[in-house]
């Protein structure tokens, strides 16, 4: 990912999405009679929230391949393009040339993101100063104890403050209602009942919130203008809801109409932005007053026309989402890589080659192994640049893969290996190839399909598509269908790891803040080999599970079912990121890496994603 060319790219797709959001928001209130309130505040707060998630979405997963709505080709990140023009042997040509993180003469992305995230500080210190000015405010004020609020539909903090000319309500966790020191507390009063029924129904709809998230949005995005008045629409609408409410509660929407002329006058110069009062302003006062006034109830909005502007924000955001530019969309994600190259490497100079191989484009490969790229590196869900190979059927650039160091026996849950992928594609000349430079005739594994398990190998999967001379060819070269039966196992069947048992499932620690234990912990000399429970392959290797040292040395092994188990707290480990290891194998041994009290090893076995009791899922865990 660029920064020079994705943020400019994301700015500019930013403004012309919000202004087109304004637009159809816009179009709906104005479609809209201005009666139906409910549905012009719900219309514009989805529409704001929804410019939330149209700046996360260059960043989720792209569910729509290939589409590029937005961002012309020539904008669109360098790190995901690779040039056309063909490669000659004699030319020394620069990694630039391969578009792969090429510096921009004038750092344009930096430059804006800067800006950007000098904007961003400015709005937020500009919040925590609302704040810190409302915690004044609320501290500075005089509690009034009412004896009869049973008048009112809700008990509230209400207070004196010196500093409002008009009532207002603030706080999140505590909200109180201050009102001026020579406002009339007369709750038999209707006009005084009606303003504080208004307040309360901010706080029984929970506006102090929403108005909260509503400020953090334009704080993110502060550069989009539109927004500002979708937003201002959004305070306008929810003004109106609480008039309604309060005049229901009241029974006369006249006293409220009375009251917000009486305050007019008085509107504060400066108030806390997050903070939310009466707003009596001049240009919209005229419209509140006239609903409150009328005597006959509202008509009953057209269902047809409520659900057809209703829709309209959320399928517009809903498209846009689908349809934006994924900034990372086309990267391999590092943590399924097995290269020791950086993030920005793995995202650039490994997928070039890995896009170079799924072309075809030889030369290309040729130039990017010489220049030292590894192509022993997988991408989960899409494999190694040799399975690719394998599957088009490209023997050269197979061949030139297998020069350079990939690993023909590499076995992944997902993608399995290069073999049973020449096998899929039913290409005898790949088959063979692979089979003389190494390729295990016998390697396979337990897919698991929903229904039923299966034993998916080389020969397995030629008898399963009816690759008949493909079959004959392995078993002329001692393939079996099932190597479960005849293949011995690397270690003779026994425990998972010497030790005793010191800490069960679901116990209750008194040492470790009276937390449950996810796991079970067995003891043992620092050393001591830990196994392989049930053939699966390795999902992660690290010494920052989940982001945190405290889990030390951490091995993840996912096995058939649906079932993935850590093993942590190790003093190293045999295998790799992405290895497929059979049942026995020696994978890692103990230690007291990480948060230890001592030499163990931690193993937490999750299916499904619910954490289960290992010794369930594993009878013979440890002797």
């Amino acid at each position: 990912m660029n920064i020079d060319t994705v943020v400019p790219a994301l700015g500019a797709n930013l403004i012309w999405q919000t202004l087109l959001l304004a637009g159809v928001v816009g179009l709906a209130l104005r479609i809209l009679p201005r009666y139906a309130v409910g549905a012009r505040y719900q219309i514009s707060l989805v529409a704001l929230l929804g410019s939330g998630l149209l700046f996360a979405a260059p960043f989720l997963p792209d569910l729509t391949p290939d589409l590029s709505i937005g961002i012309a080709p020539q904008s669109a990140p360098q790190a995901v393009q690779i040039t056309e023009t063909p490669v000659t042997e004699n030319a020394a040509r620069p990694i630039g040339s391969f578009n792969v993180n090429q510096p921009s003469p004038f750092p344009l992305g930096t430059l804006l993101l800067t800006v950007w995230m000098i904007g961003i500080a400015a709005s937020l210190t500009r919040l925590g100063l609302a704040a810190k000015t409302s915690l004044t405010w609320a501290r500075h004020s005089q509690k009034i104890e009412l004896t009869n609020q049973a008048f009112l539909s809700k008990e509230i903090d209400l207070r004196r403050s010196a500093y409002v000319p008009t009532p207002l309500v603030l706080g999140f966790f505590r909200p109180v209602v201050l009102v001026p020191q020579d406002f009339d507390l007369n709750l038999k009063n209707p006009a005084t009942r009606a303003v504080l029924e208004h307040e309360i129904a901010h706080l029984i709809r929970q506006d102090l919130w929403t108005n909260f998230v509503q400020r953090l949005i334009l704080a993110l995005l502060w550069w989009c203008v539109p927004l500002y008045w979708i937003n201002a629409q959004i305070c306008i609408e929810r003004e109106k809801l609480c008039d309604d409410i309060a005049a229901k509660k009241v029974g006369a929407g006249r006293v409220l109409a009375a009251a917000l002329v009486d305050l007019v006058d008085q509107h504060p110069k400066h108030q806390p932005l997050l903070a939310i009062g009466l707003h009596p302003r001049a240009h919209n006062l005229a419209e509140r007053i006239h609903r409150l006034c009328k005597e006959h109830p509202m008509p009953k909005l057209s269902k047809r026309l409520l659900i057809t502007t209703s829709i309209a924000v959320p399928a517009l955001v809903g498209s846009l989402i689908l349809a934006a530019p994924r900034a990372i969309a086309h990267s391999p994600t590092p943590p399924h890589a097995s290269s020791h190259m950086d993030m920005e490497d793995i995202s650039s100079l490994q997928y070039a080659l890995f896009k170079a191989t799924s072309l075809g484009r030889i030369d290309e490969v040729r130039e990017m192994l010489a220049m030292g790229i590894d192509p022993a590196f997988h991408i989960h869900g899409d494999g190694s640049p040799l399975i690719i190979a394998a599957k088009i059927g490209h023997t050269e650039i197979a061949d030139l893969l297998l020069n350079h160091g990939a690993q023909i026996n590499r076995m992944t849950a997902s993608d399995e290996s290069p073999l049973i992928n020449a096998v899929k594609a039913n290409n005898l000349n790949m088959v063979e190839l692979l089979v003389q430079r190494g390729a295990d005739v016998s390697l396979g594994q337990v897919s698991n399909p929903r229904h039923r398990p299966e034993w998916r190998s080389p020969l397995s999967t030629a008898q399963k598509y009816r690759h008949t001379q493909i079959a004959q060819y392995l078993r002329n070269h001692g393939a079996v269908a099932d190597t479960r039966k005849t293949a011995p196992r690397r270690i003779a069947p026994g425990p998972i790891v010497e030790g005793r048992l010191t800490s069960k499932f679901g116990v209750i620690r008194k040492n470790f803040d009276k937390t449950k234990h996810t796991g079970v912990d067995i003891a043992n000399k620092e050393g001591t080999p830990i196994f392989a429970p049930a053939d699966g392959t390795i999902i992660e290797v690290t010494d920052t599970y989940k982001d945190n040292a405290k889990w030390g040395h951490v091995v993840v092994l996912e096995t058939p079912g649906g079932i993935k188990t850590i093993f942590a707290h190790l003093k190293d480990s045999q295998v790799s990121q992405g290895d497929f290891v059979r049942q026995g194998t020696q994978i890692a041994r103990l230690g007291n890496t990480g948060k230890s009290t001592g030499p163990h090893v931690h193993i937490q076995t999750r299916k499904n994603g619910k954490l289960i009791d290992p010794l369930k899922a594993w009878p013979t865990l440890a002797r």
